[in-house]
């Protein structure tokens, strides 16, 4: 350090002046809606979905799939939640062990830096229950004579109509 007239000194009070230049960048993250979501009921109690792929400008990371019991309910963003029931880098999932019912969909695109991206439209699908009938009276195991008379007993669900009828070996005795 100098003094004024030019000479070295190691005493004073010494004042700084720092100039700091910044720059800053703003990274923008363009996902685009999952198109084309399709669901399809598969056997008795699941719900097969698919849908086309979706674009982000860091990258795909996951889709984040959505369960509602409306058709216009609000994705959850944390997972696993009520409606977010799966997530995963597929392009199809299927919703499995599902009780008869109405099911509404939506796909969310997530990126590699976790930004989830606008749902897509909502897909639907309904499970039927499986139609069945039981007869409790008589239940196979029963000899029934000729000339008296006897009340079939039965249960039955998801069954609108239910016809009868009555065989003797191979041969029909009797039909309604």
């Amino acid at each position: 350090v100098l003094d004024t007239d030019g000479t070295r000194s190691d005493m004073g009070v010494y004042y700084f002046s720092t100039t700091v230049t910044s720059t800053s960048t703003t990274s923008s993250t363009v996902i685009s809606t999952v198109q084309g979501l399709v669901a399809t009921v598969s056997g008795t109690s699941s719900v097969a979905l698919s849908w086309q792929a979706a674009t982000a400008s860091s990258g795909i990371g996951v889709y984040n799939i959505y369960r509602g019991s409306s058709a216009n309910f609000t994705p959850s963003l944390t997972y696993p939640n009520d409606n977010h029931i799966a997530q995963g880098n597929v392009l199809a999932y299927t919703d499995s062990n599902l009780p008869p019912g109405t099911y509404y969909y939506k796909v969310a695109a997530q990126d590699v830096n976790g930004i989830v991206g606008p749902a897509s439209q909502t897909a639907s699908a309904t499970i039927r229950a499986t139609p069945s009938i039981t007869v409790t009276y008589p239940n196979g195991g029963e000899t029934l004579e000729y000339g008296f008379n006897y009340t079939l007993s039965y249960t039955f669900n998801a069954v609108s109509r239910v016809g009868l009828k009555l065989l003797k070996g191979s041969q029909v005795v009797y039909e309604s």
